[in-house]
């Protein structure tokens, strides 16, 4: 008989513990995302580094609305969308050596060469070997370019306002260009560090 009572409680048991496992599942899968996550990896484990802490991730959902527009812009002035920043740059820094201006434009050198010379075909831009050391080149712009980015520059302001700037108050706008700024400077001296290492 004790053997058969035995028998008995072991579906018992069974039954609780597919009970306890099914109910744990159930209150796993109804967590939202953000809950499972957090449950994962403890609310205060440093690790947890979610969407709204990530400065990449925030800095490229604005910077994918504004790539678009620009694009639509200069394709709206036949401007092409890999000269832009050599042109901007040279519009408030004329006469920049090469090295110069790939370091104030944050591209990079191997491409750059190329994008000039197509830039001094259009019309665009004129090479320039110093006299002193014909190893040195300048970059300056041309009348037609000078013209094209007068043209445009209202529209790249429309773009800032409309994809960054609205919203915010005037302090807000001065605070965010004063720290991009502050970005910008610290990663060209790192540039020019690296370029003179």
């Amino acid at each position: 008989m004790k053997a058969k009572s035995e028998r008995r409680d072991t579906p018992d048991e069974d039954t609780r513990k597919s009970r306890t496992i099914s109910s744990a599942t159930k209150s796993r899968s109804s967590r939202q995302p953000g809950q499972r996550l957090k449950a994962l990896v403890g609310e205060s484990d440093p690790s947890a580094y979610n969407m709204s802490q990530s400065i990449g991730f925030l800095m490229h959902i604005p910077m994918f609305a504004m790539r678009e527009r620009l694009k639509l812009t200069l394709a709206k002035h036949q401007i092409k969308f890999g000269y832009w920043y050599y042109l901007r740059v040279l519009y408030d820094r004329d006469g920049l050596s090469q090295r110069d201006l790939v370091r104030r434009a944050g591209a990079m050198q191997p491409n750059t060469a190329n994008i000039l010379n197509k830039m001094a075909k259009e019309g665009l831009v004129v090479i320039e070997r110093q006299a002193d050391d014909r190893r040195r080149i300048v970059i300056r712009l041309t009348p037609k370019a000078r013209r094209l980015i007068v043209r445009v520059l209202p529209e790249m302001k429309d773009i800032d306002r409309a994809v960054v700037l609205d919203g915010l108050t005037e302090s807000e706008q001065k605070q965010l260009r004063r720290m991009l700024g502050k970005i910008c400077n610290r990663l060209q001296a790192q540039k020019a560090d690296d370029e003179t290492a």
